[in-house]
């Protein structure tokens, strides 16, 4: 058993930390770095932590890490709002393949989820698993995806592909499906090549505002660029379709 303390004003918290492996080191942020090495079974720690410096604007917490028999496994402490830390004690129990917050095991998930998206131009035919471990796939935009596998079959193939305009785009699964606590990752493509992770922000493309209308065998299209959106009282235009073309009640 490891104890900590914290405290910061009228925040105060106790992290007790429960295991019976041997723990080679565990790393807590507040934000900054508090490192107990060395941890042997059965021992008590005890570290006052000051001066914790908390986001009054926002809620958080804060993330700690654990090191053990060549494994990292993470958790968070220290949920906080207005200021506040939520809890003034908390306990964790850390078993080989995750953290938990009750002496219960974890129970090794039965589904594995994929973030992807496609930041190309090129359209999404399908997703493809070699050992048929896709169990659900659900389009969440026109670009964004959620592939919910089963959790053993894909451990075993660890890999991901999708078929993108008529070709097959593959990448290995970076992932510890040791570590029980986490059972998703994120993928997007681009550039005419998969990559880890979530896709970096960016500005978004400037592009004219239109509508088109179908009719009569005849696509129409509206610019609407002339528009000022920024005008709250002006959430309206008109349009008559003629012979000729779309014209605006205004122009």
């Amino acid at each position: 058993m490891f104890l900590f303390c914290s405290c910061y004003g009228q925040n105060t918290s106790t992290l007790t930390f429960v295991t019976q492996l041997k723990v080679d080191s565990i790393v807590i942020s507040k934000p900054d770095r508090v490192i107990l090495e060395n941890l042997p079974i059965g021992q008590q720690y005890s570290k006052s932590l000051t001066k914790i410096l908390i986001n009054s604007n926002r809620e958080g917490a804060f993330p700690f890490t654990v090191y053990l028999n060549g494994k990292t496994l993470t958790g968070t402490w220290g949920f906080h709002d207005f200021g506040r830390l939520a809890l003034k004690n908390e306990t964790f129990y850390i078993f080989n393949n995750g953290i938990t917050t009750t002496e219960r095991q974890l129970e090794k998930p039965k589904n594995f989820i994929i973030y992807f998206y496609n930041a190309s131009t090129k359209s999404v035919d399908t997703f493809f698993s070699m050992n048929n471990s896709i169990k659900k796939v659900t389009e969440l935009s026109p670009r964004s995806f959620e592939i919910i596998y089963d959790f053993d079959n894909i451990q075993k193939s660890n890999d991901f592909s999708v078929i993108i305009n008529g070709e097959r785009k593959s990448s290995n699964i970076e992932h510890d499906f040791d570590n029980w606590n986490i059972n998703q990752t994120f993928f997007y493509y681009e550039n005419d090549s998969i990559k880890t992770g979530a896709l970096p922000w960016r500005e978004p493309l400037r592009q004219k505002p239109t509508f088109i209308i179908v009719a009569a065998n005849k696509k129409y299209t509206v610019d609407l660029s002339s528009h000022d959106f920024s005008n709250i009282y002006s959430n309206q235009k008109i349009f008559f379709l003629e012979e000729t073309g779309i014209r605006s009640l205004t122009e």
